[in-house]
Parts: structure tokens; C-alpha cells; sequence
């Protein structure tokens, strides 16, 4: 079988059912952040997701050197950032920390972020398939295990044909199951699921639309709500409670731990459970509770 055909149960198996997406990890430098990544991986967490990597991966191999055994996985590196050549320096860099555990996760971003740094957003399929030629390019292999952070079709089909499967983020069961049967059965479909340890309506609600805001102003992710049946009356003021409760698992530890099983339900291998809360909170009592919920640990 050539590596093009090659299924991935390996990196299936390599990240399990369950993983943690967290800006806290953004600060890999930061000891605490060590701490709070040797407690989740003692609570049994299948994959640190390191949210808007730098493509130099330092906070990668700082949580590296933290653990032993959890996979790590970037959510996204931004490819407008670098080229494939830096990246790929990177990349060899970081393997004598984290190995075979180390999850790479491209994505291409959004307009008014790109255009910030200089770039015009435009034709990002091609643009992410010339990137994925340039990593084959000067680093062979890496693109075929690395992963993309893409929700709409063209993009999960590219994550299908060139890499190991698809990252996707802010999206509903409904959505999941649209993007496995893209993705095919032996790609990795890992999905992002905000969630929200809070039981009283009007509070969860109001946390989940102040960490929403910044979403709903992206293109992007405005586009595919509107696939999924949000209108224009869902994503102006903040977000309806439709909206809301159809992005954000709230509640206490079994009803989120629902949310999780119709995502894996839907097709999703692995979920990347996002905590909002207080953003600089330990997230590993939170994590216990909903790992206990979830998987029974």
C-alpha cells in the first residue's frame, strides 16, 4: 500500500477519543503551563491542542519536555506565517522532544487576520495545497501525517487526499456527520467542542457569547454556520440561544459528556474538548470532571 492510501489508525490511536484544546498552552514556556500538562496527562487526556501555534513549535516542545506520553498537537499553525521550509526546520526540531506524539495542524486562517500580516486572502484551497506541495518538497512524509484545520467541503476533501484527516472547529454534530462522509472512513476527523461547566441558562449563556464575539465576525466561519441553518437573525447581537446551544455544550458534567457522544456518535474519532471559563484557570479540575463524565475515569 504507498503512503497516499495509507490509513491512519496509528494517529487514532496516538491522540484516543478525547483530548484538550487550550490558550493556556499557548504559554509552553511558562512553567505552570508544564504543571497543568503533567496533571492532565495523569487524568488521562489523549491530546494537549495547542490553540494558534508559532510555527518556531517552542511552546510544542516545552510541553514535550513537561510529559511523557500525551500527544501534543497544534490548533493551528497559521500558514501565512512562514514558509514550508521554516516550518519543516521546526518540525525536525521538535522531534527529539515529543517524537512520534507530536500532531501537526495546519490551517490558512481567515481574511482579516491574513490581511493584518501583509498577505491578500485569496483562493485558499490553492493556497493550501501549494503549501502542502512545498512541505512534501523539502520535507518528505510531513504533510501526509499532518492535519488541517478546515471546516467547508472543498477544504476537508483537500484534508483527505494530501494529509490525515481534518481539524475542525465551532461546528455541531450535524456537521460532523457532513464531514465524515467527505473525509471517508479512514481519515481522522478530530472535532473542536467548546463547552461551558455552567447550569444556570442566563450565565452560561452570557459566558458563551462573550468568548463567541471574535467568531462571528470571521467570514469564514459565518459561511458554514450558514450551511448548518444559522441566518442572519442567529448571528447578529451576539448569537441567538439557538446559536449558542448549538456551538456551546453547557451545563453540568453529564450534559456535556451527551454533547461529546453525539460528536463521536456523528463520526468524529477524537473530540478536542475547548473550556471557556475563566481564561486563566487551572483547566485540570474541570478536565477531571468532565473525563469522569465522559469516558468514566
Amino acid at each position: 500500500m504507498t503512503d497516499a492510501a495509507r490509513p491512519t489508525p496509528d494517529l487514532k490511536a496516538l491522540v484516543g477519543r478525547l483530548g484538550l484544546l487550550d490558550g493556556s498552552f499557548q504559554r509552553g514556556r511558562d512553567a505552570h503551563a508544564g504543571e497543568w500538562a503533567q496533571a492532565l496527562e495523569r487524568d488521562g487526556v489523549g491530546c494537549l491542542w495547542v490553540p494558534d501555534a508559532s510555527w518556531d513549535l517552542g511552546a510544542v516542545r516545552s510541553l514535550a519536555d513537561a510529559t511523557r506520553r500525551v500527544a501534543i498537537g497544534t490548533a493551528i499553525v497559521n500558514v501565512w506565517t512562514c514558509t514550508a521550509t521554516d516550518l519543516a526546520v521546526s518540525v525536525t526540531g521538535v522531534a527529539d522532544a515529543a517524537g512520534e506524539r507530536f500532531v501537526l495542524g495546519l490551517g490558512i486562517s481567515h481574511a482579516p487576520l491574513v490581511a493584518r500580516l501583509g498577505h491578500v486572502y485569496d483562493r485558499p484551497v490553492d493556497r493550501l495545497g501549494s503549501y502542502l506541495d512545498d512541505l512534501d518538497r523539502v520535507a518528505p512524509g510531513v504533510a501526509r501525517r499532518c492535519m488541517l484545520g478546515v471546516n467547508g467541503p472543498r477544504m476537508l476533501a483537500l484534508a483527505a487526499e494530501r494529509t490525515a484527516g481534518a481539524l475542525t472547529y465551532l461546528v455541531t454534530p450535524e456537521h460532523t456527520a457532513a464531514a465524515r462522509a467527505i473525509v471517508g472512513p479512514d481519515r481522522m476527523l478530530a472535532v473542536e467542542q467548546m463547552v461551558l461547566l455552567e447550569t444556570e441558562p442566563r450565565r452560561a449563556r452570557a459566558l458563551a457569547r462573550e468568548r463567541l464575539a471574535i467568531y462571528l465576525t470571521l467570514p469564514n466561519y459565518l459561511r458554514n454556520l450558514a450551511t448548518l441553518g444559522f441566518g442572519e437573525a442567529d448571528v447578529a447581537d451576539g448569537g441567538s440561544d439557538r446559536l449558542i446551544d448549538g456551538l456551546v455544550a453547557w451545563g453540568d458534567g453529564d450534559a456535556i459528556a451527551r454533547r461529546l457522544r453525539e460528536q463521536w456518535a456523528a463520526g468524529a474519532d477524537h473530540v478536542a474538548v475547548h473550556l471557556l471559563g475563566p481564561r486563566d484557570a487551572d483547566p485540570a479540575p474541570a478536565w477531571h470532571a468532565l473525563a469522569h463524565a465522559a469516558l468514566g475515569q
